[in-house]
């Protein structure tokens, strides 16, 4: 007698759902994909409190001012700088 192999399913549960209508772009999906894990494990007062300490320091963080870029000297003058010392 053949016996028959029994297989277990398994069971899927949904952690969060993760709503992409509105996504234009690659960042966009990351973004929602972040804001459904929070706001799966944490509760709104929890994300007010994080939010309340860390946008202060975002804004810190981020400086948009351009920076000046020194060119650098001619290849023989860097020679000759290395040669002389300077």
């Amino acid at each position: 007698m053949a016996r028959t192999k029994k297989t277990k399913v398994k069971s899927t549960t949904v952690d969060y759902i993760v709503d992409l209508t509105n996504a234009q772009n690659a960042q966009d999906a990351y973004l929602a994909f972040a804001v459904a894990k929070l706001n799966a494990y944490l509760t709104q007062a929890e994300l007010d409190a994080f939010l309340d300490e860390v946008t202060p320091k975002i804004y810190i963080c981020f400086d948009n001012t351009p920076k000046k870029v020194e060119k650098k000297p001619n290849i023989f003058k860097r020679v000759w700088n290395w040669i002389t010392g300077k």
